[in-house]
């Protein structure tokens, strides 16, 4: 309010609004509908069928929801889920359509030991929480072929090693939950259109370019036999030094 009694009206200049304040429908989910995505696309380049995939969340916060939401959508399992409440199992994958508005101890479930939940077997481990929290002291206990970030930095260097080491393919925060970002791009190019998209619009751009993302990274890895994490900085720091080369700030 105070930049528009300067400015003028320009709602762009803040995303992440409510709807009613012209913010963008699928802002959201947006987060955690990219990490989905993004983990449907690593499944597939590491040779392996995204239906029927067991997924393992930690976190179930509007990441962690909107990402088991989307991860079942595409057809994968979410075989178990947890919060601050408590953490729960379901063999054949839970339900979300009526849970998605409840904390994890008021859904159905086996109830386990929220510290070894990321020990559970699955084929995709998403951490969806806080940062730091596999660390060389439990990377060994992990039991996935892909871990998605979408929790800011939650694997330490050493684990990282750890992981990968033992086959692991480890998909980086930076490129995971960058959904949130291109959502909020989305949401800024609607405002300064003065032009609302319909939802499944903006699901579909979002699917598109995460995809999209997705490839460049893994083929830059493929190009100097770099992890994912590696890849996705060359990318990210390759652009901005090409720009500001052609802006001739750099020889």
């Amino acid at each position: 309010d105070e930049f528009h009694r300067i400015e003028g009206f320009q709602p762009g200049c803040v995303t992440g609004k409510p709807i009613e304040l012209f913010g963008a429908d699928g802002r959201e989910e947006a987060t955690g509908r990219g990490v989905a995505q993004i983990a449907a696309a690593a499944l597939e380049k590491k040779g392996l069928k995204v239906k029927n995939a067991k997924v393992v969340i930690q976190g179930f916060g509007n990441v962690g929801k909107f990402a088991a939401a989307t991860c079942a959508e595409l057809g994968m399992k979410v075989i178990a889920i947890s919060d601050i409440t408590g953490a729960k199992f379901m063999k054949e994958g839970f339900e979300f359509g009526s849970i998605m508005n409840k904390n994890v101890n008021e859904i159905s479930g086996e109830e386990i030991d929220p510290d070894t939940l990321l020990e559970t077997e699955c084929d995709v481990l998403i951490p969806a929480a806080l940062g730091g929290v596999i660390t060389d002291k439990n990377a060994h206990k992990l039991n996935c072929a892909l871990l998605v970030e979408a929790a800011n930095q939650p694997t330490m260097i050493s684990a990282d090693e750890e992981l990968r080491g033992a086959g692991v393919t480890i998909v980086p925060d930076i490129l995971a939950n960058a959904g949130g970002v291109m959502g909020s791009y989305f949401e800024w190019t609607q405002n300064i259109q003065e032009f609302s998209w319909p939802i499944d619009k903006f699901r579909r751009e979002l699917d598109v370019r995460m995809e999209k993302a997705f490839g460049n990274v893994s083929k830059v890895a493929k190009k100097y036999e770099v992890d994912l994490r590696t890849a996705a900085m060359i990318v990210a720091v390759g652009r901005v030094a090409e720009a500001m080369k052609m802006r001739g700030a750099l020889v």
